[in-house]
């Protein structure tokens, strides 16, 4: 009995596929048909189409959200020149404006693909979205995605550098083993040194500015020149006897 069961139910699975196949030109899988209670179906939807750059894991079924609520689902994935085009269908008061923007995001970080609608940012509402709109590609885009995220992490970690600090700190602790109070000292010869040279900074200061001005004779040469002008403008005693 329970084998005649069997037989029939995989006598029908296997003309439903057989129908699916000469009826739609392939199976395309479970989310190539309608599902019930999905966003979307209720009374006053609509349909709008999106162009992507690209759709990433989106499959038709997809969920549409807006404001983290979904609001509809995706009908319908076909390309269409070097881009992607979206159909999706929308509950009846899904309220945004004509130029709104459509992006690939998750729920979770290994959560699903949804599409997600918002307003623009970079400009202001213009119109309504309704039915038969069209999103250009210029407003279309996705999140970074899980695999952006670690892809990315993972070029910071192994190629910035990160991974040669234990080799430093190893070469660090060689080279001061045993010298412990060696460090210590230069340290504390370090702060004393940082500290003289907070002290002078006000005379540091004042030397690289003469530097970019223009040159001045100091006072100490100036005294100096002022001097030997006042020995050199009397004569020699000798020279004084000589004349008499």
């Amino acid at each position: 009995m329970r084998t005649g069961r069997w037989r029939r139910a995989a006598a029908s699975l296997v003309m439903l596929l057989v129908a699916a196949g000469i009826s739609g030109c392939g199976w395309r899988g479970l989310n190539s048909l309608p599902l019930p209670g999905t966003e979307g179906n209720g009374p006053g939807s609509f349909v709008i189409q999106a162009q992507m750059p690209d759709v990433n894991n989106i499959q038709p079924n997809s969920r549409v959200r807006v404001a983290d609520v979904t609001v509809g689902h995706v009908t319908k994935i076909e390309r269409q020149g070097w881009h992607a085009l979206l159909t999706m269908q929308l509950n009846g008061d899904v309220n945004l404006p004509a130029n709104a923007t459509a992006k690939i995001g998750t729920t979770s970080l290994l959560g699903s693909y949804h599409i997600e609608l918002a307003p623009p940012k970079d400009q202001p509402p213009q119109g309504k979205l309704r039915d038969g709109s069209l999103i250009p590609l210029s407003h279309g885009g996705a999140y970074p995605s899980t695999e952006q995220t670690l892809a990315a992490l993972s070029l910071v970690l192994n190629g910035g550098g990160l991974g040669q600090v234990q080799d430093i700190t190893e070469a660090f602790s060689t080279a001061f083993r045993g010298r412990e109070q060696d460090l210590r000292s230069l340290i504390g010869q370090l702060d004393k040194f940082t500290a003289y040279l907070n002290d002078q900074k006000g005379d540091i200061i004042a030397a690289t500015d003469s530097l970019n001005g223009p040159w001045r004779p100091s006072p100490m040469r100036s005294r100096c020149s002022t001097k030997i002008g006042t020995v050199s403008s009397r004569p020699p005693t000798s020279w004084a006897s000589s004349a008499h």
